[in-house]
Order: structure tokens, then sequence, then C-alpha cells
């Protein structure tokens, strides 16, 4: 799918707000509250992979490189910045749908509305550069 986005999509996913929520946001895991850390103190934020993360200590996520994104936000990202921070944020948006459609994810979670009402501007982002046609 990526090698179908062009630079114009990947800047534009790279620069849209709701990159910056994954961002900076600390991922949870259910019955644990927040994982700031995993065992090998690495800084987690984007989100987690529901049905791979076994344990809070060993997380498996869907991160935003926070140094590149830096970059970025002070408009000295190389391209290749850019391609890593929009592959990153498709990936991200693949965790966001396996997570309610196989994580057991609810419609009446604050926190799981807060990441889908995040992803959703993201994804709109993709499907008007893949089928423009069908946004007039």
């Amino acid at each position: 799918m990526f090698t179908h986005f062009d630079q114009a999509l990947r800047t534009s996913l790279v620069g849209c707000p709701n990159t910056e929520f994954f961002s900076n946001r600390t991922p949870e895991l259910d019955g644990h509250g927040p994982i700031q850390k995993d065992a090998s103190g690495q800084v987690l934020n984007g989100v987690l992979s529901i049905t791979r993360t076994v344990e809070a200590n060993n997380p498996v996520w869907s991160p935003i490189d926070q140094p590149a994104y830096a970059r970025f936000k002070a408009g000295s990202a190389s391209e290749d910045d850019v391609n890593l921070l929009s592959r990153q944020i498709l990936f991200l948006l693949y965790t966001v749908r396996n997570n309610l459609l196989h994580g057991g994810k609810r419609f009446d979670d604050a926190t799981d509305q807060k990441v889908v009402e995040n992803a959703l501007p993201l994804l709109e982002l993709i499907l008007r550069s893949i089928v423009p046609a069908a946004w007039h």
C-alpha cells in the first residue's frame, strides 16, 4: 500500500495534527494502565497491539519515531524521515484496525474512542488520495 503514496500524501500524513496525538500518546494495556517503558527501557508512544501484547513489560506497539517527528516539526526533516514516519502512521492505522476487530475494543470506552477519533482523519487523507472521485 505504501508504495502507492506520493510524497505529498506522505508529507500530509506526517503534518496532520492527529499524528502529534499518537506521537505524544502513552499506550495503555487493559488492567495495567499506561505503559511508559518496556523492559528494555524503551519509551512507548502510539498504540499497543492488543492481540500481540502478552505482558506489560514486553509490549508490541506501533510507534511514531519522536526524533524524526521533532525534525519534521522543526522543518528540518529529510525525505527519509517523512518516509519513515508515514510508514509508521500506516502501520499504526493497521494496528488500530486490528485492535478494533480482534482486540476487544469497545465503543463505550473513552480511551478507545479518542484513538479512533484521531485515527480517522489520517485514514481519510489516505482514502481521499486513493479514491478522489468518492469525495466529490
